[in-house]
């Protein structure tokens, strides 16, 4: 394949991005290297260090300014490998979703954003790499001022999670406020629900000992909550707080569509 030589235009922008490179690596050889020349034993092995450091970042910068962002598509997606390992399903989804002009079709794409979502947390969140497949995820909705189980991914043979939070139960009311929060939204995160006290009563019986939640929630809109359990005792941490976070947000954008669509 035959492969045009740069304009002087191209040569222009390279040389003009290259420019900042430069300049930072011959200040840094200025800085660096008297001091390099001068110092001895480990002095001399932190300054080399040190200049190194500074030549890497100053590489990662250049190749920053050379390649372009790509705009929110490229960013979610870095975002979502790093953080929840997910990668393009989930914003594909969204897109979709976000690109429905009809009712059924909008429930239906937030329905696919819903099953990703839980699935992007069951096997991606845990401290316990070899039992992720034991995690349950769930999503519960509004009915009606209770809380009713709307979908679950994972532990199918252990029989499904509480299909209900009645606000009627005194011992979920604490769960139900909760969750209606829109504002300065909270993650609960439960190590042991056998020595620590939950937002709401677990059954002595619970086939899960951790589990963090977060409530879905767009603009000042409540839709649920997002929640993961798991077997095993305090298996979650402030990495899978925040790739929670990330999923509920993108949860309650297609919940969201979904009713503004269905609006008449």
């Amino acid at each position: 394949m035959h492969v045009d030589p740069p304009g002087p235009v191209e040569r222009i922008k390279g040389w003009a991005l290259s420019l900042p490179a430069t300049l930072i690596l011959a200040v840094a050889l200025v800085v660096f290297g008297p001091l390099i020349a001068v110092s001895h034993g480990w002095a001399k092995v932190w300054w080399c260090i040190g200049l190194g450091l500074v030549a890497a970042l100053n590489a990662g910068l250049s190749r920053l300014r050379q390649k372009p962002l790509g705009g929110f598509p490229a960013a979610a997606d870095h975002v979502m490998r790093t953080v929840a390992g997910a990668g393009h399903p989930v914003l594909i989804a969204l897109k979709s979703a976000s690109q429905t002009t009809n009712a059924e079709s909008a429930k239906q794409a937030a329905k696919d954003v819903r099953q990703l979502v839980l699935d992007t947390a069951r096997l991606n969140c845990g401290l316990d790499r070899k039992r992720r497949n034991e995690s349950r995820a769930a999503v519960y909705v509004w009915d009606d001022g209770d809380l009713v189980l709307a979908a679950f991914r994972g532990r199918e043979a252990l029989g499904e999670p509480r299909s209900r939070w009645s606000a009627s139960d005194p011992e979920h009311q604490q769960l139900i406020a909760w969750a209606r929060v829109t504002r300065s939204i909270s993650v609960d995160r439960v190590g042991d629900v056998k020595s620590q006290r939950p937002k709401a009563s677990v059954s002595a019986y619970a086939a899960y000992r951790s589990f963090v939640s977060i409530p879905v929630v767009a603009g000042n809109v409540s839709y649920g909550f997002l929640t993961l359990d798991s077997p095993v005792v305090n298996n979650f941490n402030e990495l899978d707080e925040g790739t929670m976070a990330l999923l509920s947000h993108i949860l309650a954008a297609g919940m969201a569509h979904a009713e503004a669509i269905q609006k008449p």
